[in-house]
């Protein structure tokens, strides 16, 4: 993991449970060891394709779908050496509202990134990928 990766990291680390942080990559090759952080995280791929290694099990997340990582759950993403643009959130969510917050999460992240269709994929860290 580089510096900007760790500082990154840290930083979501940080982040109060009221704020949800988004980032959005440029066109570039994604490679980040494992690693956790008490935010769930839901990554839009623009462009290219992701690998997502939770525990033994490598899911592929396809051009413009989307996936969610649930929080304290270590994963590594990668690229596999293609240069790829992604939008991802960061966020708080209580045991209680995760199944209504995640909805309208996903249901405004599809109207805001005007996407033609949409698979979306739950990783929930124990082999199961539902979809």
């Amino acid at each position: 993991m580089n510096q900007e990766q760790e500082s990154y990291i840290s930083l979501i680390k940080q982040t109060s449970k009221e704020t949800i942080r988004i980032k959005k990559t440029g066109w570039e090759e994604i490679k980040l060891p494992g690693h956790a952080h008490e935010k769930c995280q839901i990554i839009y791929t623009l462009s290219g394709t992701l690998h997502v290694q939770i525990g033994s099990t490598s899911y592929f997340v396809p051009e413009k779908h989307i996936a969610w990582i649930p929080g304290c759950t270590e994963h590594e993403l990668s690229s596999k050496n293609r240069q790829v643009s992604l939008v991802i959130f960061y966020l708080s969510l209580d045991a209680d509202e995760k199944d209504t917050a995640l909805k309208r999460i996903l249901h405004l992240s599809y109207q805001l990134l005007h996407c033609r269709e949409l698979e979306i994929y739950c990783f929930q860290g124990d082999g199961d990928r539902t979809g």
